[in-house]
């Protein structure tokens, strides 16, 4: 991290008017063509339903591949969030 070859991206906020656009494709290739010229790393945080709807790791790869097929990838973690209610008693 020190040596700033480390970008985490925990999300993308994309307006609806630019849904399903070039906007995480634009992203993609800004992330590769920085962290490629310094031997960087990139770390995506997608959620599970990100993940199994819209395929968000595979699309990132296919983007990514476009430019370039030197990559490796592996899934580093994986966590779930939980809710609990406490409805009021009335």
């Amino acid at each position: 991290y020190a040596a700033k070859k480390i970008w985490y991206i925990v999300f993308v906020a994309v307006s609806p008017e630019a849904q399903g656009h070039e906007a995480f494709a634009f992203l993609c290739e800004q992330l590769y063509m920085v962290a490629s010229t310094q031997n960087g790393l990139v770390g995506l945080d997608i959620c599970t339903y990100n993940d199994e709807v819209h395929r968000m790791s595979k699309v990132f790869r296919l983007l990514v591949r476009r430019m370039t097929d030197n990559m490796r990838f592996s899934r580093i973690d994986q966590q779930s969030y939980w809710l609990y209610e406490f409805p009021s008693a009335a």
